[in-house]
């Protein structure tokens, strides 16, 4: 089955952090990945996470929220704790790769 991705920015871009999560409408697993505002993958910042029950095809912004937060709480590197305060205070600007530009696509390697 065909993952959906979901692209959580911070609008101020003060921490130069971006956060993915990957799924598969359905399923409970899920991979929520730190990257840097180049789109470069954090180096051990991705995570194969398990949700409490099926995610659906579109999420609500809070959804994803819960997502980071559940699927990062085992991490301890700094960036990994900065996402999770992040997410507990909604500062991610969840969009989907079909609502970026096309530079932005290939910026955070998500296909449209």
């Amino acid at each position: 089955m065909k993952k959906n991705i979901a692209i959580g920015i911070i609008p101020e871009d003060l921490s130069g952090l971006v956060v993915t999560v990957e799924w598969s409408p359905g399923e409970k697993g899920y991979e929520v990945s730190l990257l840097t505002s180049n789109g470069d993958l954090l180096a051990g910042n991705e995570y194969l996470c398990l949700a409490e029950e099926a995610i659906g095809y579109t999420p609500q912004s809070s959804d994803f929220d819960k997502l980071v937060m559940r699927g990062l709480a085992s991490g301890s590197s700094l960036p990994c704790r900065l996402a999770r305060t992040l997410a507990l205070f909604s500062h991610f600007e969840w969009v989907s790769p079909i609502e970026m530009s096309r530079e932005d696509r290939e910026t955070y390697g998500a296909a449209a």
